[in-house]
């Protein structure tokens, strides 16, 4: 005679494995998730670079990247926010010259003459799966005109600590709830 213990033992355990099975093959195809196609959305402005063109130029230095699991593509000019997708903010800091009363040349005209360069702040959040994952932020100078060398170097280290990201890595991993999920992207309204 078997135990009444044991014997439910034995009915439990083929379907503690079928629950099993079937948690994993319902998580399989999104854990294999672990790239894609990424929208790109741009606010703000980058001297140099029309405005028109930002996210286009943003989105080649992505995808110079390499990362073989991620393909970036700019995300249509009207419309609702895709579920994956990286926000990118530009905002030029302002000048420290001041507004100095010269009887010369104006001050446009002569930072054209002498090719001033602007300091731009660049703020990145990645989404996946509609869900804010991470934020990182970077500053560089950048001259008046396009392409900059530095601005390049800067938009591909930024792309690449975003998508180092674990979440990016593993979208099953990603922490839930975060508060910066909602609303728009506005160009560092919350910054001083």
């Amino acid at each position: 005679m078997i135990p009444a213990r044991s014997a439910a033992r034995g009915v439990w355990a083929p379907l503690a494995l079928a629950a099993l099975i079937v948690c994993c093959v319902v998580a399989a195809p999104r854990a294999a998730q672990t790239g894609g196609s990424v929208a790109v959305e741009t606010a703000g402005s980058v001297p140099g670079v029309a405005a028109d063109d930002l996210n286009r130029f943003v989105t080649e230095r992505m995808n110079k990247a390499r990362l073989p699991a991620w393909q970036f593509r700019a995300a249509p000019a009207s419309g609702g926010h895709a579920d994956d997708r990286v926000e990118w903010a530009f905002k030029v800091d302002p000048s420290a010259t001041g507004d100095v009363r010269t009887y010369g040349f104006s001050r446009a005209m002569m930072e054209r003459l002498l090719a001033a360069r602007h300091r731009v702040t660049i703020r990145v959040r990645l989404y996946l799966h509609g869900e804010y994952q991470t934020e990182t932020l970077g500053q560089v100078t950048v001259g008046a005109t396009a392409p900059d060398a530095d601005l390049d170097a800067e938009i591909l280290k930024l792309t690449q600590m975003v998508m180092s990201y674990p979440a990016s890595a593993d979208p099953l991993s990603r922490v839930a709830g975060n508060a910066a999920s909602e609303g728009a992207l506005e160009p560092f309204g919350n910054l001083p």
